[in-house]
């Protein structure tokens, strides 16, 4: 049962780490154009700073997904280690399940909530021509999904997992 959810959690990962070359590929090249607008054609473009800031939201919420989905979050291992391979598989278990609910309650609902709200709301961005259409924060929502994902994940592979190998 473990190893096609690994394939797929593989699949994400993958569409994930894409997903970021993409977006920072998009905020470097922003970056770039701001300073040569400023410094080379004395007059920075008006919407490069918005963008970066866009891109910035989206590179840290997809690579926080990323990370969690990896295993490289960071983690507090000291009483995780000091207890016996039992109690360790309750502790990733209890762990798990509490990221789950914080995760779906947060970033997936409250999310959620925050891109009908802004969408209800039709605010404009300041130096892009468009309205701000739940585009930026779409990645709340879309980044819990992928965070809800991975903790299912991760406690199916604690689950099932020998004692002994259990991760935090």
């Amino acid at each position: 049962m473990v190893a096609p959810l690994n394939s797929v959690l593989k699949v994400l990962q993958k569409v994930l780490e894409f997903s970021l070359i993409l977006v920072m590929s998009l905020l470097v090249l922003d970056v770039i154009w701001g300073v040569l607008s400023r410094f080379v054609l004395g007059s920075q473009s008006s919407w490069t700073e918005e963008l970066a800031r866009i891109l910035l939201i989206w590179t840290s919420f997809l690579g926080a997904s990323l990370a969690f989905g990896c295993r490289a979050h960071l983690g507090l291992d000291y009483v995780f280690n000091k207890v016996s391979p039992d109690a360790r598989r309750y502790m990733a278990m209890l762990v798990h399940l509490v990221i789950l609910v914080f995760t779906a309650a947060v970033l997936v609902v409250g999310g959620m909530k925050l891109v009908l709200h802004t969408l209800e709301m039709e605010q404009r961005m300041m130096a892009l021509p468009f309205l701000m259409k739940g585009h930026v924060y779409a990645v709340v929502p879309l980044s819990g999904l992928f965070t809800v994902v991975f903790t299912v994940g991760h406690f199916l592979e604690t689950l099932f997992s020998a004692p002994e190998e259990v991760k935090s």
